[in-house]
């Protein structure tokens, strides 16, 4: 993959932080480098008119697999959305703060780069700060501009942080030309290649732990995915196949649940759920029971024309104003 990075995008609510990071982890995944993310992305694309479209999707994100610096998680970008949520800067003591600042002192061993999102950089500890190589804050252009349409061009300012690209760390007393770049890009069309309403697992963040060194494990003293990411995500997305081709809308929690066992997959529904919505299994909430709605996969018939090799839309330097 080349130099192992650490990047935060930044931003209020709304700036495209989130969008600029689905953007770049989009563009991962089409280079065939896989992502971990807590936010699931997935689209099709082709790159010409006479080649099938292919689906494309990030991995779900196991943060106990990810502090316990499993075999599994290298050679790849590891994504996390509001990473303040589990190392903000009120809380370096506590202990998944503290492994998630282990696991970034490890990710050239790894082979591993970081796409980190936050709305605001100081959010994060000091240590991850530091091991940031490039800062991008972003900004919806239509706050300024209110012709436009709201969230489909994203101004991204870039922060070089560790001097990675220029040579020149940038620092608040060393601010030039040279460490802190501009670009402009039209992302609308990514819109649909995440849901930008997704909820976190609320035990993924809220859970807190204690290191045991006779085990490998975290959470209740066991890791629950034994099979590979991509052994458990080609079982699923067989599962869905036959599933959507049989007309089935809704599946409820007990017979998902039993699909599952009945497919191979031997992973519990948190850890598979992040697939199923990847895959177009929404979750439900209902007073008769909770349940997975199956909606078509989104699909891109144009995405090449907003590509970064586009003439049309690909990033450039914002024009003067």
């Amino acid at each position: 993959m080349g130099d192992s990075l650490v990047v935060v995008y930044t931003g209020a609510r709304g700036s495209g932080k989130t969008l600029s990071m689905a953007f770049d982890i989009s563009l991962a995944l089409r280079n065939n480098v896989p992502v971990w993310s807590n936010i699931p992305v997935s689209f099709y694309w082709s790159p010409d008119d006479d080649t099938p479209a292919k689906f494309y999707q990030s991995l779900p994100l196991n943060m106990e697999l990810l502090y316990t610096l499993d075999r599994g998680v290298s050679d790849g970008i590891v994504a996390i959305d509001e990473i303040n949520l589990w190392a903000d800067s009120w809380s370096t003591q506590n202990v998944a703060a503290r492994l998630l600042t282990a696991v970034f002192q490890q990710i050239r061993k790894r082979s591993l780069s970081f796409y980190l999102t936050t709305q605001n950089f100081n959010w994060i500890n000091t240590r991850i700060r530091w091991q940031t190589d490039l800062h991008i804050a972003c900004s919806d252009i239509s706050y300024k501009y209110h012709e436009m349409e709201r969230g489909a061009f994203i101004h991204q300012k870039l922060f070089d942080m560790s001097g990675i690209f220029s040579g020149d760390p940038f620092r608040d007393d060393n601010w030039n030309n040279n460490n802190v770049k501009e670009r402009l890009g039209f992302l609308k069309p990514y819109w649909k290649a995440y849901n930008t309403l997704n909820e976190f697992d609320y035990e993924s963040v809220t859970t807190k732990y204690k290191v045991e060194h006779e085990t490998k494990v975290i959470r209740d003293g066991q890791v629950f995915a034994s099979e590979s990411n991509q052994e458990v995500a080609g079982k699923i997305n067989f599962m869905a196949g036959v599933l959507r081709g049989e007309g089935i809308k809704t599946i409820s929690i007990p017979e998902m649940e039993n699909y599952l066992k009945s497919f191979g997959v031997s992973t519990d529904l948190t850890h598979a759920g992040w697939y199923l919505k990847g895959m177009g299994f929404e979750y439900k909430r209902s007073r008769k029971g909770n349940f997975y709605q199956v909606n078509d996969i989104p699909d891109y018939e144009n995405l090449d024309e907003y590509s970064p090799d586009s003439k049309k839309y690909s990033f450039k330097e914002p024009e003067n104003t």
